[in-house]
């Protein structure tokens, strides 16, 4: 692994002629390579995004877009999504033979089918209404009438043998090549846990210090404690410029759901449908050792539960509704979807979003 490689590589554009399909495909291709999945993999990831891209032109979709997001997550691993977004007309859900089910706007049942095949996973909602509504979070602006989502991930089939769905998005601020935002995942029988990272400042010095972060991170076993990770990455990056951080780690046998905060990295999580919220105090971890700054909370009883974890690059993250936690939409759909609603200034900060999910 090198500083370079593990950089987060993000590209949205519109999709309103065929050259945008050529491009969007060009960029997916020269991504996907970036962040080490093999030429097959590679051929899947672009197949879909030709799928997705195409359909824009072939049904004129209103304000259609192509968003996509890679990284090399470790030396061995990957991840990509792919998202296709516009403001049209929903699609509409028909029963097809058998148990598959075919979507039309005048089309797209068999592009669908394929990716939802090749895809390690794939998520699509339309409209308010329906088996797969989206959400409807009251904003007023840019809510999507169809997303529809596709996540690679190589080893193809790893996430698997995780029991917790989720999924994540990094966008360096003013699309620069370096980030100082990272997001961190380890599973070990009945421990998984996600460890969110801001380091202060940006560019290729904040990068740096993540990098030093997530080696130390990587050492540590997923069932320790929230706040004993943030006191150990304390004690290991004293003197340097600190970061903010949110530990979160789930038990799946008990339940019980953990979490320790360091700084302005909130975490909206629901347990049953009821909403709950739990940010750092100010401060940072690193420049001193101390555990005065450090928020921790355990909660247990639960059979359902959800999170959206950020970064203040994403200044207001908009409302769920309670409801709404508990339909069946996938996390991939929730991530892209959310993102796209917050208050944000693409050129002020790196901004992160994790949204996780857990049912008994």
């Amino acid at each position: 692994m090198d500083l370079a490689g593990l950089q987060p590589l993000w590209h949205e554009n519109e999709v309103s002629i065929q050259a945008h399909v050529f491009l969007a495909r060009s960029i997916a291709t020269d991504f996907a390579k970036k962040a080490g999945f093999p030429k097959d993999r590679v051929d899947d990831i672009v197949l879909c995004v030709t799928e997705l891209a195409q359909n824009h032109i072939d049904h004129s979709t209103k304000d259609g877009r192509i968003r996509l997001f890679g990284q090399q997550t470790n030396a061995d691993e990957a991840f990509f999504v792919v998202s296709s977004m516009d403001m049209g007309q929903a699609l509409e859900r028909k029963e097809a033979s058998g148990k598959q089910q075919a979507f039309s706007q005048a089309g797209l049942g068999v592009g669908l089918d394929t990716i939802r095949r090749i895809s390690d996973g794939f998520g699509l909602c339309s409209g308010k209404l329906g088996s797969v509504p989206c959400p409807d979070l009251l904003l007023g602006k840019r809510e999507f009438e169809t997303l529809i989502c596709a996540s690679f991930f190589q080893p193809k089939g790893a996430l698997k043998n995780i029991p917790v769905d989720f999924s994540y998005l990094i966008r360096p601020a003013g699309l620069s090549r370096y980030c100082g935002d990272g997001f961190f995942f380890s599973y070990e029988e009945p421990f998984f846990q996600m460890v969110v990272v801001d380091v202060m400042g940006k560019g290729k010095e904040a990068a740096k210090l993540l990098f030093e972060v997530g080696s130390i991170i990587r050492l540590i076993p997923p069932g320790t404690e929230p706040q004993h990770v943030l006191a150990c990455l304390g004690q290991s990056l004293i003197g340097t410029r600190g970061v903010m951080a949110h530990v979160v780690r789930i038990n799946v046998e008990l339940p019980e759901l953990s979490m320790a905060a360091a700084g302005d990295v909130g975490h909206f999580f629901f347990l049953d449908g009821k909403e709950r919220f739990l940010a750092g105090s100010a401060g940072l971890v690193g420049p001193v050792n101390s555990k005065s700054g450090i928020v921790h909370a355990t909660y247990g009883d639960f059979t359902e539960a959800m999170g959206i974890l950020f970064t203040d690059g994403l200044r207001k993250v908009p409302k769920i509704r309670f409801n709404q936690v508990l339909m069946d939409v996938p996390s991939v759909i929730w991530t892209n979807y959310v993102f796209s609603l917050c208050e944000d200034d693409s050129s002020f900060d790196d901004a992160t979003m994790v949204v996780w999910k857990w049912k008994a």
